[in-house]
């Protein structure tokens, strides 16, 4: 009578933590759902942080199995998948995003789900499966939504990657159209019209440079070598988190005929690596063209990347059309500049492009 007595109280206490457990992922998918609903991007990331702490751990195909929860589960997958991706959890991306595909296939969240299931395959470089998604996710998503304008950037970058410049071109013209439109989102624009300007041209020169790390050499003389350009700064925290991935591709296929090259220009503005921990340090302000030089010698040392740093001017950043960084460039065997990505991001996609240049006869 006693143990039947416990095991009920148990029994109760564990149902009681779930419907507890339940209820907050219905408050939090509901406080997210308003704050999309507002477009106010502070709250929808603030909701987006309270719905994945409410679903962490949790088996939610058995807690929002109710059929008015199918909402909230699809939210929740969505959001989830999303975010593996992002923190570069490409597998559990790949697993989650294709749940909410194939469970809730006509549903606005598997439609959304397509471009991050798209760029979890980029990532590893499966560019066939990312097309795949993103053909999908540019036949299915809204004219005018943040959603679509990612779709066709990913869908030409990715054209882009196998080496199809008009097909490339056709889909950030797509995305202009977008804009001219439904309403201008001005980064956007810059990023689909610096691709647009740059895919398959001739890559500008790089004159009036100082080489930190490596013997000075003009793109010419470069001629035959697959090259990489990196447009970055010391202060700029993206560019910090891509440049071990940079270093570590440069590493491994520089025997190949590949050369990288982290080009900047003085700013009065920086930030210095810590000497023990590469990932920590402070800003510095106030510097001039011969303090900046020295700053980026000692940057170089501290944060211990093996490519040379290329110190420019104003005008090779404009030769370029770089308004935002970092931005890498990729140039081929010829001279030709093959692919352009602007932000950070994953590396898979980028070596994935590079290994088919390196291999292109």
């Amino acid at each position: 009578m006693a143990l039947s007595l416990l095991l009920s109280v148990v029994l109760l206490t564990a149902t009681g933590h779930l419907d507890d457990v339940t209820d907050d992922i219905r408050s939090a998918h509901d406080d997210l759902v308003a704050a999309e609903a507002s477009g106010n991007l502070s709250a929808i990331h603030r909701g987006t942080l309270e719905l994945l702490h409410a679903c962490k751990g949790q088996d939610l195909e058995v807690l929002l199995k109710a059929e008015e929860d199918a909402a909230a589960l699809r939210k929740c997958l969505l959001v989830i998948g999303t975010d593996h991706g992002l923190k570069g959890s490409q597998a559990e991306a790949n697993k989650i995003l294709g749940i909410l595909i194939k469970k809730f296939p006509d549903s606005a969240e598997s439609k959304k789900a397509l471009v991050p299931l798209a760029r979890a395959h980029s990532e590893v470089g499966r560019i066939d499966a990312a097309l795949t998604a993103i053909r999908k996710a540019t036949e299915q998503l809204e004219a005018g939504t943040i959603e679509i304008r990612e779709a066709w950037m990913l869908r030409g970058d990715l054209h882009a990657a196998r080496g199809e410049i008009l097909d490339a071109r056709r889909a950030w013209s797509r995305l202009t159209d977008d804009l001219d439109r439904n309403g201008n989102e001005a980064r956007a624009r810059r990023n689909s019209g610096v691709r647009l300007a740059l895919l398959g041209t001739k890559a500008p020169p790089l004159t009036s440079n100082i080489w930190i790390g490596g013997d000075k050499k003009s793109l010419e003389e470069l001629h035959g070598e697959v090259v990489m350009l990196d447009f970055w700064a010391t202060w700029c925290s993206p560019c910090r988190v891509l440049m071990p991935g940079l270093d570590r591709i440069y590493r491994a296929h520089k025997d190949e005929g590949l050369k990288v090259l982290g080009v900047t220009k003085p700013y009065p503005r920086g930030w210095l690596p810590g000497k023990d921990d590469p990932l920590r340090g402070q800003g510095v302000n106030g510097m001039d063209s011969s303090a900046f030089m020295l700053h980026i010698v000692e940057f170089r040392r501290r944060f211990g990347v093996s490519y040379p740093f290329v110190v420019t001017g104003r005008s090779e950043f404009d030769r370029y059309g770089v308004s935002g960084i970092p931005m890498v460039v990729l140039i081929d065997r010829e001279g030709t500049i093959a692919w352009v990505r602007v932000g950070s991001g994953g590396e898979g996609l980028l070596e994935a492009v590079i290994l088919r240049l390196l291999t292109k006869k």
